[in-house]
């Protein structure tokens, strides 16, 4: 995890484009990325975070607790807000045959189900937090790939013209249908900038 505080330890302080791609090297996508300091091989090995944290709705909130506890400061006398923004919600089914790695793997559904199962479990923790016992508001958008008038290629790697216009027709339409949850969050920001 790359925390800005993290970036005052001399040998902590990456420049952001290395972030970027540390944290965004999916395998079978992207390879991995080395950079920094590692007593044992001299540099350190990063992959896409998403490969054990679909969703890090929950480490935010944690380091939120943390930060606010370093300070000397009661976490329960703040209301934190949490603001998760899914990457697409495919819903898709399919039958993984006789089980299996093979059968997982046919049609190449097995990430799909390892991410999407992590990201569910995480939004259900994050709606636990934000019930009135919680004191923390949680707020999710995961945007449906398919929907009116856009359909949205479910693979990571596709980024033709076509479906980056699909994608736009769907971040539009999501915009549109989560307008007071929106305005909600901005009206949040505003208030604690104040």
């Amino acid at each position: 995890m790359f925390r800005g505080v993290d970036a005052r330890t001399p040998g902590q302080d990456y420049l952001l484009c290395d972030v970027a791609r540390a944290t965004s090297a999916a395998p079978l996508f992207f390879p991995p990325v080395r950079f920094g300091r590692d007593l044992s091989t001299g540099s350190s090995v990063f992959v896409d975070g998403g490969v054990c944290l679909p969703d890090p709705a929950m480490l935010a909130y944690v380091e939120a607790c943390a930060m606010l506890e370093q300070r000397g400061e009661d976490v329960a006398a703040h209301r934190i807000c949490i603001f998760s923004i899914g990457t697409g919600a495919s819903h898709q089914t399919f039958d993984p045959g006789w089980g299996g790695v093979w059968g997982w793997m046919r049609g190449g559904h097995l990430l799909d189900l390892l991410a999407d199962s992590g990201a569910e479990v995480a939004d259900i923790e994050g709606s636990l937090l934000g019930s009135p016992r919680g004191g923390t508001e949680y707020y999710r958008l995961q945007v449906p790939l398919a929907g009116p008038g856009y359909a949205c290629a479910p693979a990571m790697d596709d980024w033709t013209s076509e479906n980056i216009g699909q994608l736009t027709a769907a971040g539009t339409a999501a915009a549109a249908k989560n307008a007071a949850m929106l305005a909600r969050i901005v009206e949040i920001g505003v208030a604690r900038m104040g």
